[in-house]
C-alpha cells in the first residue's frame, strides 16, 4: 500500500522533486545502508559520511537526495510505517470475526517487532525527534509522517469490519502504535514477553466486543445475578 506523497518544506526543492530524488536507485542504496548501520551501531552513530561510505559514495550524495540526516530518518520511519500497514492489509483480508483479527494483528506484530527491535526504531525515532527540536523543517516532516503513518493504519482497519465491531479504527492504530514503540523500548531480551499469544489477549480485549469476551461461567453467573 502507498501512502501520501512526501511532504517537503525546503523551499528550493518541490514536494514532486523531493520525492523523485528519493525515489531513485541511488537514494534507495543510501536507505539500506542506513539500515545496515543504525542496526550495527545505533542511530546516533550513523552520521552522513558512515551512510554514505556503507554503500561506496560520498556524504554529498546524501544531502542530494535527502537535504539532511533527519529527512533520511523520517523517510526510514516511513517505509518501516509502509511495510506495517501492507502486512496489515495482507493479515486483515481473512478476517471474519473479531477474535481472528485480533489474531492477524498479533501475527503481524509478532513479525514485525524483531525488525522494528533490529533496526533500533527506538534510536530512529529519538534520533529523528532530537534533530526535530532543533529544526523547523524535520519537526513538520515528522509530524507529518506520524499523522500519514496513523491514517494508513487506520484506513487498513476500517477496511476490515471485523477489527472495528468494538472499537473504532483510530484507537486500534494508537494501540498498535503504542506497542511497537512500547517494544522498541523494552530492555534487549524482553521482548520475548510480548509473544503471539499475549499479543492476541492485548488486542481482543479492545476488539472482541464484550459479550463475546465473558467467559462461560462468567455469563451463567450474570444470568443468575439477573
Amino acid at each position: 500500500m502507498l501512502l501520501p506523497p512526501r511532504p517537503t518544506t525546503d523551499r528550493t526543492i518541490s514536494a514532486s522533486e523531493r520525492a523523485r530524488r528519493i525515489a531513485t536507485p541511488e537514494a534507495q542504496r543510501l536507505l539500506v545502508a542506513a539500515r545496515k548501520l543504525i542496526a550495527r551501531r545505533g542511530a546516533g552513530a550513523a552520521n552522513i559520511n558512515a551512510i554514505a561510505a556503507e554503500c561506496g559514495l560520498a556524504g554529498t550524495s546524501l544531502l542530494y537526495h535527502f537535504g539532511t540526516k533527519g529527512r533520511l530518518l523520517v523517510e526510514l520511519l516511513r517505509q518501516g510505517h509502509e511495510r506495517l500497514a501492507g502486512l496489515l492489509n495482507v493479515e486483515l483480508r481473512g478476517a471474519a470475526a473479531p477474535a481472528e483479527a485480533a489474531a492477524s494483528i498479533a501475527r503481524v506484530l509478532e513479525g514485525y517487532l524483531p525488525e522494528a527491535r533490529e533496526g533500533d526504531r527506538l534510536g530512529v525515532v529519538a534520533e529523528a525527534t532530537g534533530r526535530a527540536a532543533g529544526n523547523r523543517e524535520v519537526a513538520l516532516l515528522l509530524g507529518q509522517e506520524r499523522a500519514y503513518a496513523a491514517a494508513a493504519i487506520t484506513r487498513e482497519l476500517a477496511a476490515c469490519p471485523a477489527a472495528t465491531r468494538a472499537a473504532p479504527p483510530e484507537q486500534v492504530a494508537a494501540l498498535i502504535v503504542v506497542v511497537v514503540d512500547g517494544a522498541a523500548a523494552l530492555p534487549p531480551g524482553s521482548g520475548g514477553a510480548l509473544t503471539q499469544d499475549a499479543l492476541t489477549r492485548i488486542f481482543a480485549a479492545l476488539l472482541v466486543p464484550w459479550p463475546e469476551t465473558t467467559s462461560a461461567p462468567e455469563a451463567e453467573a450474570s444470568g443468575a445475578l439477573g
